[in-house]
């Protein structure tokens, strides 16, 4: 997925998260996805919508999300940071959709980081 934008205006909302990482929602809230940067504003989709908690450390950026809007599931995902660039193929890099307790085992053998934005519109 790559997401358009104007010199990083316009969307609905454009949360930086670290580095190149974004929260962004470009017509409606329930868009919420962790993208990318590129140069000149444009962003690449790694984890879709719709994202409603993230976190990150210098290894990994980790999200929570609602596939679809849909409050009766939640997924969880994370990035590992070594292995993603401008142009990687996030299924190098993005692992998941993973349980709570998947994840919350990934997090005690990785030292994923806790979950440290979260958007309680979305939640």
């Amino acid at each position: 997925m790559l997401i358009a934008g104007c010199g990083w205006q316009g969307f609905v909302y454009d949360k930086q998260i670290d580095g190149p990482y974004r929260l962004i929602a470009v017509d409606v809230m329930s868009q919420m996805a962790v993208c990318y940067s590129l140069d000149g504003g444009d962003a690449i989709g790694r984890i879709e919508e719709t994202v409603f908690a993230a976190g990150w450390n210098k290894d990994f950026i980790v999200a929570k999300r609602h596939p679809g809007s849909n409050k009766a599931i939640t997924e969880y995902y994370f990035i590992t940071r070594s292995s993603d660039s401008t142009y990687a193929d996030p299924s190098v890099s993005v692992t998941g959709p993973l349980s709570e307790e998947a994840f919350n085992a990934k997090k005690t053998t990785l030292g994923l980081p806790e979950f440290s934005i979260e958007i309680s519109s979305l939640k």
